[in-house]
């Protein structure tokens, strides 16, 4: 059975099993609901949010289960842009059920990278294909930051989705969590693969040039090529 502690404040220095032990000993297992610092006071200290296991008793893994549409969807739904807003679009509609099309006017992350190196070593600048367009959106290249002050109860599901792609664990806890330009380029290819294996038709490297408002509800690309 489960016990938790809530508040509890241990040095930057100082051992939170040691704090843990005091509080339920012979405790067999934790996991952390939330960290933050209080600087407030001098010197700063860590505040835990804290749920502790029996012996034997391990914490169960972290889930936020997605429901079948039981609906028939006739026509699929297209996503323009392969940034956070429209990777979890599509991602929310694959867990769904619903098959659906994403379409991006810059590459996927690796041809990106080859673009935006061209540009910061030699100053030739993909219109299309740089820090601000590409899979992953601008955060993928610079260093930007994805922050949130609404209490929505979708972002814990936001962040157990990243870790489940390869982002660190700790982003589920901590207070302000950032998981880097360099840790989340190893989210976003499983993350396209997972997407691609089930069931989200994928485009890069084109251009959404109009909306046709038609009663086919057609996307028209930059080449012509019309996509319902």
């Amino acid at each position: 059975m489960s016990k938790l502690f809530d508040q509890i404040k241990v040095g930057l220095d100082d051992s939170l099993e040691e704090k843990l032990q005091w509080l339920d000993p012979g405790y067999g297992s934790y996991r952390i609901l939330k960290k933050s610092v209080d600087a407030r006071q001098q010197p700063p200290e860590w505040v835990f949010r804290i749920e502790t296991y029996s012996q034997g008793e391990k914490p169960p893994p972290l889930n936020f289960p997605v429901s079948k549409t039981t609906k028939t969807i006739s026509d699929k739904p297209i996503i323009v842009g392969a940034g956070p807003a429209g990777l979890f679009a599509a991602l929310r509609l694959i867990e769904r059920g619903i098959p659906c099309t994403l379409l991006e006017q810059g590459s996927e992350a690796t041809k990106r990278m080859k673009s935006i190196a061209a540009y910061w070593r030699y100053g030739t600048l993909h219109p299309l294909n740089n820090v601000c367009f590409g899979e992953g959106g601008a955060g993928l290249y610079s260093d930007g930051k994805l922050i949130t002050r609404i209490k929505s109860p979708y972002i814990p599901y936001v962040l157990n989705r990243l870790v489940q792609f390869g982002a660190p664990e700790e982003i589920q806890y901590l207070s302000n969590p950032h998981v880097g330009s360099d840790k989340i380029r190893k989210v976003i290819p499983p993350l396209r693969e997972f997407l691609k294996s089930h069931g989200c038709d994928l485009h890069f490297d084109t251009p959404v040039k109009k909306v046709l408002r038609s009663e086919e509800h057609t996307s028209e690309l930059q080449s012509r090529e019309t996509i319902s």
